[in-house]
């Protein structure tokens, strides 16, 4: 028999008021955060809290089976209509709108509700019970972090685990995949033995530089990044993220000059370009039909919508099967350091929301407490190794947050970085010099510091899941996702990973 949504409407309506309580019978059951040493989630603009209502089983079986179009663009289509119209009836009856709903392992609906809607939903003879909504505990180690020893195989038989490692619980690597770092050029360092290339991305195809652009420079940024990412572990130092994964180091460097351009910052958006197409070429042509990873630590407006980065850096993210193969590349990048909209500075699209399955993350930084750094928290201090910078960007464009303040990873001279003299300078050119002058270890803050660890977590998760696409990889990073209740400049909660 047929009915009419109107008539369905009249019929649940009456058995909802036939069958509520009366004001002496027991209301439905509450539970208050405080309960569980919890504190509730809270609306920022209003102040409501935010609470999870169960229903009867079986109650959305007496609603109309067909929806409206705008229903399926604000419910999600995996609930049946009916369910849909059951939650749409109490958003009407009660004058609240959900936040988010269930269906399959039972009927409940979450909101944003006054004191005096959640009297009256108590009321309600449907309504099983009424839960503060709170955050989950996570099985992960919750800040503050820290940096610790650990005993190596070489003098002086301890190493250093950051407190960015320690944050997103980092592995040894299986060695399996590239990790491609498109940056200043990575040096030859003691604990650094897995880069197994230096190329220009000026030079054409595999180099050893060319004239007026070398594959290391002096400035020992890619260095450090490399280091986060891959640092031998057990060895001298400090110890990677995915330690003693495969690294190729892509330099963007454009001029060997007298006195030196050191290039950072500084690096020409075109050698950036040269940069993704050097890498996506690689891949092709040497990677073995295999998904490549990538660290991208630099900012521009030409990453944002519309800039000429920004349609490279999707194409470099895409797979594409056609008159070639390309299994397509995750990219991590930095979300910037000026304490802005990253939606700015990074790759992003004109709706300013990040996609969940491009293989792209756009990544902010936070310090040792799990805050994003912020002006109010001291920002970026560098202490002459870098630029002291305001703070992390920030936004709807960051799709993951990750250590980035007081980072201890690889570098090249034990001094403050100076441009204009050489003896700060990490050894750099064509040959790549002595090794052994490039044995020290700093700490370096910035989100430059934040997209290595997002590549180390997503190349141990390609290695031990044998994961095939930037999609899967991203994929993996994001069920990682947990959040300590942290919110950026705009209030939208930070979510970090954690590799168990």
């Amino acid at each position: 028999m047929k009915f009419s949504f109107a008539v369905v409407i009249t019929v649940v309506i009456a058995v909802v008021a036939a069958t509520s309580v009366a004001a002496d019978e027991t209301l439905a059951p509450i539970n208050l955060a405080a309960t569980s040493s919890k504190t509730p989630i809270v609306d920022n603009a209003t102040g409501l809290i935010s609470y999870i209502v169960d229903l009867a089983p079986h109650l959305q079986d007496g609603f109309p089976p067909t929806v409206t179009g705008e229903d399926l663009q604000r419910f999600n289509s995996r609930h049946s209509p009916q369910a849909i119209n059951m939650v749409k009836w109490y958003e009407g009856q009660y004058g609240f709108q959900h936040t988010d709903m269930t269906s399959w392992v039972g009927n409940s609906f979450t909101a944003y509700l006054t004191q005096a809607q959640v009297d009256a939903l108590r009321t309600d003879a449907n309504v099983v019970l009424v839960t503060e909504n709170t955050f989950v505990d996570s099985s992960v180690t919750p800040p503050p972090w820290s940096d610790t020893m650990h005993s190596s195989s070489l003098p002086p038989y301890t190493e250093t685990s950051s407190w960015g490692r320690n944050a997103v619980n980092g592995k040894v690597s299986s060695n399996t995949y590239r990790i491609y770092t498109i940056d200043t050029g990575v040096g030859l360092h003691e604990d650094l033995t897995n880069v197994i290339a230096r190329v220009n991305a000026s030079c054409g195809t595999n180099n050893s530089g060319c004239p007026g652009h070398q594959t290391v420079g002096c400035y020992p940024h890619a260095t450090h990044i490399a280091g986060i990412i891959a640092a031998a572990y057990g060895n001298k130092g400090a110890a990677g993220v995915d330690a003693g994964a495969k690294i190729f180091s892509v330099d963007v460097d454009n001029i060997d000059a007298s006195p030196a351009i050191c290039s950072f910052p500084g690096v020409p958006t075109s050698s950036l370009a040269s940069g993704m197409d050097y890498v996506m070429w690689d891949l092709i042509l040497n990677g073995g039909y295999q998904v490549g990873l990538v660290n991208i630590s630099q900012n521009s407006t030409d990453f944002a919508p519309g800039g000429t980065l920004n349609a490279k850096m999707l194409t470099l993210a895409t797979p594409y099967v056609g008159g070639y193969y390309y299994a397509g590349a995750f990219i991590a990048q930095s979300a910037g350091n000026d304490y802005l909209n990253a939606c700015s500075y990074a790759f992003g699209y004109s709706s300013k929301q990040p996609s969940s399955s491009d293989g792209i993350m756009v990544v902010g930084a936070v310090d040792s407490q799990g805050r994003a750094v912020s002006p109010s928290n001291g920002g970026f201090t560098n202490h002459g190794w870098a630029q002291d910078q305001a703070g992390s960007n920030f936004g709807s464009c960051i799709d993951v947050w990750a250590p980035g303040k007081d980072i201890y990873s690889t570098w090249g001279p034990m001094v403050p970085y100076d441009e204009g003299n050489s003896n700060t300078w990490q050894v750099s050119g064509h040959t790549y010099g002595d090794p052994n002058s490039n044995i020290n270890y700093v700490y370096l803050s910035g989100t430059s510091m934040s997209a290595p660890h997002i590549v180390g977590v997503a190349a141990y998760l390609a290695e031990t899941q044998g994961l095939a696409t930037p999609a899967a990889i991203e994929a993996a990073v994001r069920n990682l996702f947990f959040t300590t209740g942290q919110v950026d400049k705009k209030g939208l909660l930070l979510h970090y990973v954690q590799l168990p």
